[in-house]
């Protein structure tokens, strides 16, 4: 009886939530829906081949996606173990370049409309060849391109890492207090 209460005291707030997922295909899409967001809505952002790419030609979506049965071939023949090394090394081999040059602008609008951000990546963790740590390069990497999410609203106050689902940078609100989660600087 205790589990169940407390289970349901724990569902309550929930009942009071509401998320809805966007997928978009171009970028002037994604400047449309947040012409309206406000500070309730949580921005979530792909790093990888939606907010940055590579630099390098040959791993740019477009180039990707007009040659797919040969990149299908290849990640095919790459070990399922090795892919995440594999897709590490094609962001980290060159600079990267925005997709979108209005995405500085975008971001910055948000943090003035005091819309919470958050971008994610599939990139591996921590040390990785010659990088010592993998989210403090993002981080910089996505500060030289004019992407910089230590710039948040008033109310959001921490920027955490979970290791386990890979993010590059997550900002978010004092939900945990930094508890059990890893702290970027």
């Amino acid at each position: 009886m205790n589990k169940v209460f407390c289970i349901s005291l724990m569902m309550f707030p929930l009942l009071f939530c509401h998320a809805e997922i966007l997928q978009v295909n171009t970028m002037d899409e994604v400047f449309r829906h947040f012409k309206d967001a406000d500070s309730k809505t949580l921005a979530v952002f792909d790093v990888d081949m939606v907010l940055i790419q590579p630099k390098e030609p040959a791993f740019q979506m477009a180039n990707i996606k007009r040659h797919s049965l040969i990149c299908k071939r290849v990640m095919q023949n790459i070990p399922e173990e090795k892919r995440m090394i594999f897709l590490s090394l094609m962001t980290t081999s060159c600079d990267s370049v925005l997709l979108d040059s209005r995405l500085p602008d975008l971001l910055s609008q948000l943090n003035q409309n005091l819309i919470p951000a958050m971008a994610l990546t599939a990139n591996l963790t921590g040390k990785f060849g010659p990088i010592e740590n993998m989210e403090t390069w993002r981080v910089a990497g996505l500060r030289q391109l004019g992407i910089d999410f230590s710039k948040k609203p008033h109310r959001i106050e921490n920027r955490l890492s979970f290791p386990t689902f890979h993010p590059i940078v997550c900002q978010w609100h004092r939900l945990h207090q930094g508890r059990g989660i890893r702290r970027i600087s």
